[in-house]
């Protein structure tokens, strides 16, 4: 088989004729495909003059798309096929296999991934960690397990997903390993892939863990490339999961720094019900921020207050769901709840704060806010002694971002 029927991992991009005939899902392997190899039998491709798997070109079209709004020039290119419109043109293109053998040749690739079990280690880690609600929000974790347990070959995504995954469970080892090579060798591979929603998750998960260690600036950079990729694939016209975990990374730097959002452009109505609430928290907390840096404007206060309704009415619905669900009784599905309750409680803090010397009526509810927050810190902490979450030394960590807004 010549090397134009092969894809940029070195399968075919075609079926066997065995595996054709048997009517059965081919696993493409060059020179001998999975199936044939079990059944000891002879396995050959046939002749194409395909340059691509239809399937894959379908799937990542859909997936990797670039975005281009009504008013653009490249939008009629990119409907006539136009090269560098065109995502499979970059990731398959005729340097592809050579560039991905250059990262899994690395020392780092040998180190972590080319031995499964550290790399299943990491993600069991981040799995049974207390902030496993936010990082299986923005990487879809089991599905990286089976494709690690299936020794798929590695392609740009799977190894953009694989090292930052590595990269944010290093706080849940006692001693944390120094994973500073990890985070050279992912920067490299974000140079050096085309855009894709897995390069916006890991992007999420490298400010993270910029943020994590107080590299607050660098965080914020992150976020910054990320958005600007989230745009360029359209992910903001979608109800994409990766978006919604972007803009509250986005809005919780935000509030830590008191600066304009980067992502300018957020359909609230796709957002707020994804990802298990969080995504409803997020746009509150951009919405808090816009106010809070432009309090000179108009009817200031009367948004201030809405807005603490809004967040004293997703609190409530926060606790009913705690306490009401089966789920109730597992810990870590009430340590979640408590640690949203007490962002949005910090946060209508922060909204009410600017305005309490001036307005009596407000100075109450302040006051009222403050012990709430009270509170659910109160509960957080019998909770963890009344669980096991901190036995056995188990280590106990916060993000600091839970608490973007205490004063």
């Amino acid at each position: 088989m010549s090397q134009a029927n092969v894809d940029f991992q070195g399968l075919s991009i075609i079926s066997c004729k065995t595996c054709r005939q048997r009517k059965i899902k081919c696993g493409r392997q060059f020179p001998k495909c999975q199936n044939c190899t079990k059944r000891s039998c002879e396995c050959s491709y046939p002749r194409t003059f395909r340059k691509t798997s239809t399937k894959l070109t379908r799937k990542r079209r859909d997936a990797n798309a670039r975005f281009y709004g009504f008013s653009s020039v490249n939008r009629s290119l990119f409907e006539v096929g136009m090269p560098f419109s065109n995502v499979d043109f970059e990731l398959e293109g005729e340097n592809a296999t050579d560039q991905i053998k250059r990262f899994t040749s690395s020392l780092v690739f040998k180190k972590y991934i080319g031995s499964p079990e550290m790399m299943l280690a990491a993600i069991q880690s981040v799995r049974s960690s207390i902030s496993c609600s936010f990082f299986d929000e923005t990487i879809d974790l089991s599905s990286l397990e089976q494709k690690i347990f299936s020794k798929q070959s590695s392609d740009y995504q799977m190894l953009l997903l694989c090292y930052a995954v590595i990269i944010v469970s290093e706080r849940f080892y006692d001693p944390a390993p120094d994973v500073r090579e990890v985070v050279t060798e992912l920067d490299l591979l974000l140079n050096d892939c085309p855009d894709c929603p897995e390069k916006v998750s890991s992007l999420i998960l490298l400010s993270e863990y910029y943020h994590y260690n107080f590299k607050i600036e660098t965080a914020w950079k992150c976020i910054f490339l990320a958005a600007s990729i989230g745009y360029a694939l359209g992910l903001h016209t979608t109800s994409s999961k990766v978006w919604a975990m972007l803009v509250l990374q986005d809005a919780l730097l935000c509030s830590v720094l008191g600066r304009p959002s980067s992502i300018s452009c957020v359909n609230s109505k796709l957002v707020s019900n994804l990802c298990d609430g969080w995504g409803e928290i997020a746009v509150l907390l951009r919405e808090g921020n816009d106010m809070l840096l432009n309090l000179k404007c108009e009817n200031c206060v009367e948004k201030a207050i809405s807005l603490d309704l809004r967040f004293d009415d997703i609190i409530e619905r926060t606790k009913k769901d705690m306490f009401s669900s089966e789920s109730g009784r597992n810990p870590v599905f009430l340590l979640v709840g408590y640690l949203k309750i007490c962002i949005m409680a910090a946060s209508r803090i922060k909204l009410l704060f600017p305005f309490f010397t001036k307005h009596r009526s407000i100075k109450a509810q302040l006051d009222e806010n403050c012990s709430s927050l009270s509170g659910c810190l109160s509960g957080l902490f019998q909770l963890l002694n009344a669980s096991n979450l901190t036995a056995d030394k188990k280590k106990f960590l916060l993000r600091p971002q839970f608490f973007p807004c205490i004063l």
